[in-house]
């Protein structure tokens, strides 16, 4: 699989993010940043061979790779290297739509509908997806960086008509 370039990348998933934007109200900008972010623009080694674009653990549609990951532990103080299954999938595209589901859970319904990135990043940062305290800053400055706004901004007006 050739990789992609950093613009390819943000539109590929984009154009998906935009979809799910408009049919589960789920913020474009947000969930773009996230797959950056958690994947290295697609170059991780979780992204390239296990096509986990999110870091979401557990099985996918094709079961789940161990990899060693690094995780905040609150006790501590500190970040703590650790074994943990994440799930497999066949793409890039079904590592997206499983993205979504997951974000549909009631853990993260305070999410629907919320199209401010600083807010979805905030909220979904409570909801406890990230272990990572400086997670809302990382989003937040990716979003900016890259003008991923521009993807809510699409979606919002393919909704209005």
């Amino acid at each position: 699989m050739k990789l992609l370039t950093n613009e390819e990348f943000i539109n590929e998933v984009g154009k998906a993010a935009v979809e799910n934007m408009i049919k589960y109200r789920l913020c474009a900008s947000l969930v773009i940043a996230q797959a950056i972010l958690e994947s290295k623009w697609g170059k991780s080694g979780l992204a390239v061979k296990s096509k986990n674009l999110f870091g979401v653990k557990g099985r996918g549609t094709i079961g789940s790779d161990l990899y060693k990951t690094r995780e905040w532990c609150s006790k501590r103080k500190r970040f703590v290297y650790v074994n943990a299954k994440f799930r497999k999938y066949r793409s890039f595209a079904e590592s997206i739509n499983d993205h979504k589901n997951f974000l549909l859970k009631p853990r993260y319904i305070q999410l629907i509908g919320e199209y401010d990135y600083k807010d979805a990043a905030r909220k979904i940062k409570q909801a406890g997806y990230a272990t990572d305290p400086r997670y809302v800053q990382k989003i937040v400055w990716l979003i900016e960086k890259y003008n991923l706004a521009r993807f809510d901004k699409q979606a919002l007006e393919q909704m209005k008509k």
